[in-house]
């Protein structure tokens, strides 16, 4: 709801009508009713999904234009990707040129995404099989060119590549093999070296004397006598102890302070589960989802996923959604694709409810939202967390009455709650309060729960003070007879833009 936070400030929007039953006469034609896309001019309802009639929820259907696509029943911008996508070019972008570069297209490449391998300029994961002297390397770190004598020793036992001299006796520092007596760079048979902590010497490889590595002065792993994070696959620990090199078909898992060598898992966002434990491989955070936050309803046989706030906290092939709608918190989410629902397991089906109308593997039938208690739409607001009623309504977001980037005063008096409602028009917004079709001057559309009011264009009516009674329509084209709360124009100077002007009664004409 961040991302429409805003969305009503600074910016002259119409209502394009009502998306849930108002109190007046219902519509003998297409409405939410009985349209769950949009509605034409002539009435019909229209799947929603074509650029010439792009809406949902039986909202009044939009013309996109020529620079925009419709994703998910919205007219959104066409980005490069999207362009490019299917022209042919495969190999020239990022994420399409596996079969050139020996790289696997997963997104955001780091340790959690790629902990057996390492990561490539274009951001790819280079696992362990498809290394060589160009790209070498583990734990999701940079890939590294092994130069001169060096190969990449991608040998049984070690769970990523790395450069090494195999004719090394001593240690290897900036792919160079160093005799590995000193203490600034201490080391043997090739490994990588390490500095030995203040007041220890190198002998034989191994640094020795000063404070002894471990259980009471390091939370990793200790590594030839040198307290590491023991958070990678060739040096894999905790509490002080040793550091091992994780075998084959292993990889080290965080634990959030050091690490354990844990079997490469098929574990992925979406799999079954029980408890918490059975979904660590997918790192630090991962839980078994048994139930949604707001208790309305369960997953079956339990989903392993990941908390997020944007994409990049989700590993490759899962999608992070918010959704406060469903009455859940934002979560990493598998993605699927709807041509296929069948890849999604028992209990789940592929749904496009993420704001861009990609496939995800999500409980079926959805979770019905909750509904706004009575009296919360509407009402005063210092951020979103003050609309949530104590978390039972995941949904409410607040418009504050200051934009907390820029200090501005958005006109929004003492704040008001609201919520995006297109996941249940009819119930989402309560007793109180109606859910609205809105349209932007950039034509970005919203369905938002807003204070129902009884008298429409005779001012305050019965909404808060610094508020007045706004008309709305009805899908049949006519008006309906109660009206919604919107902020009083004189709250704040050029409340209704350039093209509009506030008269004494509060409205912008």
């Amino acid at each position: 709801m961040n991302n429409l936070r805003w969305a009503l400030s600074g910016f002259a929007l119409g209502v394009v009508l009502a998306l849930a039953p108002s109190c007046g006469p219902s519509a003998s034609k297409c409405s939410p009713a009985t349209c769950s896309g949009c509605c034409s001019p002539q009435g019909t309802c229209e799947p929603g999904n074509a650029i010439n009639a792009c809406g949902i929820s039986g909202s009044a259907c939009a013309v996109c234009s020529a620079t925009d696509q419709c994703q998910g029943g919205f007219c959104r911008p066409i980005t490069g990707s999207q362009k490019d996508a299917g022209t042919g070019d495969s190999g020239t972008d990022a994420g399409t040129d596996a079969g050139t570069d020996g790289g696997t297209d997963g997104g955001t490449c780091n340790a959690a995404t790629c902990p057996t391998g390492c990561c490539n300029a274009n951001g790819q994961c280079v696992q362990k099989a498809d290394q060589d002297n160009l790209q070498c390397g583990s734990g999701g770190a940079a890939c590294t060119s092994c130069t001169g004598a060096f190969v990449c020793n991608k040998t049984d036992g070690v769970a990523g590549g790395f450069c090494q001299d195999t004719s090394c006796s001593g240690c290897v520092e900036d792919n160079k093999c160093l005799a590995g007596t000193s203490p600034a760079a201490c080391g043997t048979n090739g490994v990588a070296c390490v500095a030995c902590g203040t007041g220890q010497s190198c002998t034989d490889g191994v640094c020795t004397g000063g404070t002894t590595c471990g259980p009471s002065n390091c939370q990793g792993c200790c590594l030839n006598n040198v307290c590491q994070v023991g958070t990678s696959s060739s040096a894999c620990g905790t509490g002080g102890q040793a550091c091992t090199a994780c075998g084959s078909g292993q990889t080290c898992v965080s634990s959030g302070v050091g690490g354990t060598c844990q079997a490469t898992s098929t574990v992925a966002v979406g799999s079954p589960c029980v408890t918490n434990s059975d979904c660590a491989a997918l790192g630090v955070g991962a839980t078994c989802k048994l139930t949604t936050v707001s208790g309305n309803a369960s997953y079956s046989g339990g989903y392993c996923t990941l908390s997020c706030n944007d994409p990049s906290g989700c590993p490759s092939g899962a999608a992070c959604l918010n959704l406060a709608s469903f009455g859940e918190e934002p979560l990493c989410i598998d993605q699927c694709s709807t041509s296929n629902p069948g890849e999604c397991r028992v209990g789940y089906t592929c749904h496009t409810i993420d704001e861009f109308g990609n496939g995800v593997c999500w409980i079926d039938p959805l979770p019905t939202p909750p509904s706004a208690p009575a009296n919360l739409i509407g009402s005063a607001c210092t951020s979103d967390s003050s609309c949530q009623s104590g978390g039972s309504f995941l949904a409410g977001a607040c418009f504050t009455q200051f934009d907390p980037d820029t200090g501005d005063n958005t006109g929004w008096l003492g704040g008001s709650c609201t919520a995006e409602c297109s996941a249940d028009p009819a119930s989402m917004c309560g007793t109180t309060g109606i859910c609205l079709g809105f349209q932007s001057q950039a034509g970005d559309q919203f369905a938002l729960c807003m204070d129902r009011c009884s008298s429409p264009g005779v001012g305050q009516s019965d909404c808060r003070p610094g508020y007045v009674c706004e008309m709305y329509a009805l899908a049949d084209g006519g008006t309906a007879p109660d009206g919604y709360c919107w902020p009083n124009c004189n709250n704040v100077a050029g409340f209704c833009g350039t093209a509009k002007t506030c008269t004494t009664s509060g409205y912008c004409q």
